[in-house]
């Protein structure tokens, strides 16, 4: 068991950005950095460093996932939407949404950073996805923190 904690979009306000990467780098745990604009800012603040993205874990419709160092970087809202759909089914791909149900099903704790900006990437409202991803991650008991902002 683990702890696992995600950054998930952008905060709402652009000058919390530096604030809420810096928590997020200083985190222990298994991490996972969803969405590009997310991506985009913890590595403003992770020097030398890049996304290493591995086009072979891309399957069912779930785009590919990478490694930033030792941060799984995946895309945001489809897979967040794929992870929900698959949430109480036996499901194993090589995607980036059976990695973190994996990861989920193990951990003892789970953070969530929570960025509200508005962000409608392919016409998927983000921030009901994550209300429903949170939904089901209560479900299975996970004691889990959110910070939104």
């Amino acid at each position: 068991m683990a702890e696992i904690v995600f950054f998930i979009g952008p905060p709402i306000e652009k000058t919390d950005d530096e604030k809420t990467a810096l928590n997020f780098l200083c985190e222990t745990g298994e991490k996972f950095i969803c969405g590009g604009t997310s991506s985009a800012i913890i590595q403003r603040y992770y020097k030398d460093s890049e996304v290493k993205v591995d086009l072979s874990t891309a399957s069912d419709g779930v785009p590919p996932y990478g490694k930033l160092d030792n941060i799984t970087v995946t895309e945001g809202g489809i897979t967040l939407k794929k992870l929900n759909q698959i949430f109480d089914c036996n499901y194993n791909q090589r995607n980036a949404a059976s990695l973190i149900k994996k990861s989920i099903s193990s951990a003892k704790s789970i953070k969530i950073y929570w960025g509200t900006a508005v962000n409608q990437t392919n016409g998927i409202d983000k921030n009901k996805v994550i209300k429903t991803l949170i939904n089901n991650i209560h479900q299975t008991g996970t004691v889990t923190e959110i910070i939104k902002n």
